[in-house]
């Protein structure tokens, strides 16, 4: 039927081209037109045909599935179905109505299947630029208030009398008339180690504005310490008040036995063997490495920072560079802030700095050390001196 149709479209085309216009392209044009449009009919057909076919099949193998017996069915259960009897039958139905999604899915060993990635390691100190940036936090977030003290040497020439209430290292005390001078235990007068005048000092928070502070120490091999608050061999005096004119005179001072340092032309065992005249600077002061809490300090820095937080010396974190370039270490003799150690950090918790004297030219604290003394915030708003504790390390 199709070849006949083909054949009686194919005269009446060439009829056509004939009675308009004779043109042979016109004409094999609509010939191969016609065969392709009759071509692809075909193919649809066959496919077609084949779909009804394999779905014949499809049917007949999944009615053979019921067929088949128990022990078989069970063989190629793949874990997404499971077998029930049902009368003569043995069938398949699915362990989870709602569909093979909503099984779970295989374990995978994710040692074998999983991408491997190489574990990365934070680098075993900060670099220089980490470095600069916690230790500028630390240096901004952490300073306070600090005096420093200038040492020259005494002029000779002013008279004692003079200079008898000021600040000073070393030389004579002011001392009035019926006072107990401080001795040690084998009863000799002690030597005075510091005299600070607090009306000669730049204010800071919770420190006199004045009154004459002074310090004494014992002439042995520990300059009278005994490492803590006990005052038997050293000695604190506050004045909350004192008058020049109520001073003892040079000559009065030593008919008592008092002696200043390098006064018997001998050198003693002291930490200086001369007097000196300070005078006062204020400035500020930064927790340093040498302290206990520096460590948390430098902990948290790097958590502000977001940089990784290593459980390390801060000398193994920073090159001597990079500290110095933030703290550093010439001698400090100063009044609060933070103190500094040559070994271990001596503070009571709590305690603040009252006095620090380092070593610098010929004051010497054993071999280049320095001294402390600590006292707690509420014993100095209440001028109490009697609980200080004195150190020095070297």
């Amino acid at each position: 039927m199709r070849k006949i149709l083909t054949i009686v479209l194919i005269i009446i085309l060439v009829s056509v081209g004939v009675l308009i216009k004779p043109n042979p392209i016109v004409i094999i044009v609509g010939i191969f037109a016609i065969l392709n449009t009759i071509k692809r009919k075909e193919e649809m057909q066959e496919n077609i045909e084949k779909e009804k076919s394999q779905k014949m099949v499809d049917d007949f193998m999944s009615m053979m599935d019921f067929f088949k017996p128990k022990d078989e069915a069970s063989q190629e259960d793949d874990g997404e179905y499971e077998t029930r009897q049902a009368g003569f039958f043995t069938i398949k139905v699915p362990k989870h109505p709602q569909g093979a999604s909503q099984q779970p899915k295989p374990e995978v060993d994710s040692q074998v299947h999983a991408e491997v990635k190489p574990k990365l390691q934070p680098a075993p100190h900060y670099t220089e630029e980490q470095a600069k940036r916690l230790l500028r936090y630390i240096h901004d977030s952490t300073c306070k208030d600090t005096v420093l003290i200038k040492p020259t040497p005494a002029d000779d020439s002013q008279p004692f009398e003079k200079r008898v209430c000021s600040s000073r290292f070393g030389g004579l005390p002011y001392w009035t008339r019926g006072e107990d001078y401080p001795t040690a235990d084998n009863g000799e007068p002690l030597y005075l180690l510091a005299q600070i005048n607090f009306a000669e000092v730049p204010s800071l928070a919770d420190y006199p504005t004045r009154g004459l502070l002074q310090i004494f120490v014992n002439a042995d091999d520990e300059y009278g310490c005994s490492f803590d608050a006990e005052q038997k061999n050293w000695r604190i005096v506050w004045r909350d008040v004192f008058f020049p004119s109520l001073a003892m005179s040079e000559a009065e001072l030593g008919e008592m036995g008092v002696k200043c340092a390098g006064a018997e032309g001998e050198k003693m065992p002291l930490p200086l063997q001369k007097e000196y005249a300070i005078s006062f600077e204020k400035t500020k002061t930064y927790c340093h490495p040498h302290l206990d809490e520096f460590d948390g300090v430098l902990k948290n820095a790097a958590q502000v920072l977001g940089f990784f937080v290593y459980d390390k010396s801060p000398f193994e974190l920073f090159d001597s560079d990079s500290l110095n370039a933030f703290f550093s270490d010439e001698a400090k003799h100063q009044i609060g802030g933070y103190p500094d150690f040559t070994q271990n950090d001596a503070r009571r918790e709590g305690d603040i700095l009252l006095f620090q004297m380092d070593s610098t030219g010929e004051i010497s604290w054993g071999d280049n050390g320095i001294a402390n003394f600590f006292i707690s915030p509420a014993d100095l708003k209440a001028r109490d001196f009697s609980n200080v504790v004195y150190n020095w390390d070297c």
